[in-house]
């Protein structure tokens, strides 16, 4: 993810969703998402919990957070 991108952005979207599925074993996001672009606007939009997400820069930059 680069700081330039929209939250909303399946590109940005998609590697929070693939690493939480790698790590936890489960879906970040309820299975039933018609596009990436649903599933991106889901996350920053609807989820029930906050999410906040940095790069893994020397000095983390915050690339995403939910509202």
């Amino acid at each position: 993810m680069t700081p330039n991108r929209s939250a909303t952005e399946p590109a940005c979207a998609a590697p929070l969703l693939a690493g939480h599925l790698r790590l936890v074993g489960e879906p970040l996001c309820p299975a039933r998402r018609d596009t990436d672009q649903v599933a991106a606007r889901w996350l920053h939009d609807r989820a029930p919990f906050g999410l906040l997400a940095h790069d893994t820069s020397a000095d983390p930059f915050f690339v995403h957070a939910n509202g």
